[in-house]
């Protein structure tokens, strides 16, 4: 049996100022400005441990876990762990394997995960909690009951992180993770605590005349 054209259904459709729309289209997209962003959780404090800078020291990571258990007295913090030498030299053995970029995001954050599940047992008993991405939407119940989340900082783009313009390391690692963390959550201040006072304009630690930016924007 054949059907003619007015046979057909008339196709559903929802009015709304994207519908039978492309997502190509420049001249739509201009016009979809994004105004004041909603802040979800705008009295958290996203903190940046550092893989190389303080992970990787062992031991004397203690002080500051000390510090963090007494500033989540009275602030709501989440914590995202970086991966640190062992990340590095991970991402070393993938290119040497000529591996795809993806596959290097994905060992990467398996290296910051296991940072943040020691950094977890460190201060479990201040009530430190491992944070899979799956459990953001529980954020609000463990600060209401006085958990410290932590999460590994790397963004789980993992097998679908797109490409770099030169090499194959992934462009977000996690300082870039723990960022987009704070941006998206809308969170108070996003910190990165590293062995540095902050950003220079090269290396310190391998240019003795790198200097020092107090204040940067975008």
């Amino acid at each position: 049996m054949s059907t003619t054209s007015s046979d057909t259904p008339d196709r559903k459709s929802i009015q709304t100022p994207l519908s039978n729309e492309t997502f190509a289209s420049p001249k739509r997209l201009r016009g979809l400005k994004y105004g004041k962003p909603f802040r979800i959780l705008p009295d958290v404090n996203v903190l940046k441990i550092g893989g190389q800078s303080v992970m990787d020291r062992g031991r004397v990571i203690l002080p500051l876990i000390d510090e963090i258990a007494e500033c989540a007295k009275k602030h709501h913090l989440l914590i995202g762990a970086g991966g640190g030498t062992r990340a590095r030299h991970a991402y070393s053995l993938c290119l040497d394997f000529d591996l795809p970029t993806g596959i290097l995001a994905s060992v990467g954050a398996a290296t910051a995960r296991q940072n943040a599940r020691m950094l977890q047992m460190l201060l479990a008993k201040h009530g430190g909690i491992y944070l899979n991405p799956d459990d953001f939407p529980s954020l609000p119940l463990f600060f209401r009951v006085g958990c410290i989340p932590i999460m590994e900082g790397m963004p789980p783009y993992d097998l679908w992180e797109k490409p770099p313009e030169q090499g194959r390391i992934p462009p977000n690692r996690t300082d870039s993770g723990v960022y987009l963390t704070g941006e998206v959550l809308g969170a108070r201040k996003v910190i990165f605590v590293k062995d540095e006072d902050g950003l220079y304009t090269d290396d310190p630690k391998r240019n003795e005349h790198a200097e020092f930016i107090p204040r940067i924007s975008v």
